[in-house]
């Protein structure tokens, strides 16, 4: 039985393996990240290996950034203040603070963004006055939709929960 399992597993991963070096395409002038592994320290002093793979249909696909540490966080934080108000900030913090469920054995160990096609860093900061008016018309807005905001979507937390699903 046991036999069968590792013999699945390893047809899984060699499967894996395959297909995602197919789903990535090569960039001309960069390369491209298509898997990483990752060993964890976990609080108990034991430890977890990660595997992520970047390809086509996996959790880790449109990755932009992984945010490993509390200055990782503040770093995103003071971003996502910038890009999208005070309580998108307050959100990143949340989200490294936070247990995933209230039952999982630690807080997240690393943050996955995810970052929108369309993100503009070019863009003119505004006066002051209008900021303020930007982000008063961001709450009104926020308040008459059901919407979950785009910040939202965009951060995920990995690695505190008790069950890890492999992706």
């Amino acid at each position: 039985m046991f036999k069968r399992i590792v013999v699945l597993a390893l047809a899984c991963s060699a499967f894996a393996v395959s297909f995602s070096s197919e789903a990535l395409e090569p960039l001309t002038d960069r390369a491209r990240v298509s898997s990483m592994q990752a060993q964890l320290l976990l609080p108990d002093s034991s430890s977890l290996s990660v595997d992520m793979n970047f390809d086509c249909g996996s959790a880790f696909e449109s990755t932009g950034m992984i945010i490993t540490s509390e200055r990782g966080a503040q770093l995103l934080a003071a971003a996502y203040t910038h890009l999208y108000g005070q309580e998108a900030g307050e959100f990143v913090m949340t989200q490294w603070n936070t247990k995933k469920h209230v039952d999982d054995p630690r807080k997240p160990t690393f943050l996955i963004v995810k970052p929108p096609q369309n993100i503009n860093w070019q863009a003119p900061k505004l006066a002051s006055n209008s900021l303020v008016q930007a982000r008063s018309l961001q709450v009104q807005s926020a308040e008459t939709s059901d919407a979950t905001p785009e910040y939202q979507a965009m951060l995920e937390s990995f690695c505190g929960t008790r069950n890890h699903v492999q992706y």
